[in-house]
């Protein structure tokens, strides 16, 4: 198997691990808790989840693994993730805003609870922004190469038509 095709197949393997991944929490937000399939899930992507994004950075810089074909997708994929991490803060803000008295009540669910745990127990108003600060920086390193994935699963699927 060439570098090429094996990086495809990896692209693959990352997308179809984030789409499950998604589909997982979205059915943790609307569907009932059956405890067994939960807990396998879980069990699961407590393993996937890192090694899905530590895939995820591959890659991103994998530059080595691409033919022609996918470093000109990969080029388009890179355009269009920049102009969506300059817009997609912006609107995320604004929806949070327009939701914030929903985003507010529900805040206790959505903060992790060792995150929740050091802000009750410091008084420091500078350490509470400190942590939110590399709070936000961890979920982005998780998520940003996650995202730009699926860009580029996407810009595949679309060139292909």
């Amino acid at each position: 198997m060439k570098r090429y095709q094996l990086y495809y197949r990896l692209v693959d393997a990352s997308f179809w691990i984030t789409a499950v991944w998604l589909a997982l929490k979205v059915l943790g937000v609307f569907a009932p808790r059956i405890p067994y399939f939960w807990g396998v899930t879980n069990a699961i992507y407590t393993v996937l989840y890192p090694f899905n994004i530590l895939l995820a950075i591959f890659l991103v810089l994998a530059r080595f693994m691409r033919d022609e074909l996918a470093e000109r997708i990969w080029q388009v994929t890179a355009r269009r993730f920049v102009n969506f991490m300059v817009v997609g803060p912006l609107v995320a803000c604004l929806i949070t805003a327009a939701l914030s008295s929903e985003f507010v009540a529900k805040a206790p669910d959505v903060l992790h609870p060792k995150l929740v745990e050091i802000l009750e127990r410091s008084d420091n108003a500078g350490l509470h922004f400190m942590y939110g600060i590399l709070a936000t920086l961890l979920i982005m390193a998780e998520l940003i190469p996650i995202i730009f994935v699926l860009f580029y699963r996407w810009g595949l699927w679309r060139d292909s038509r």
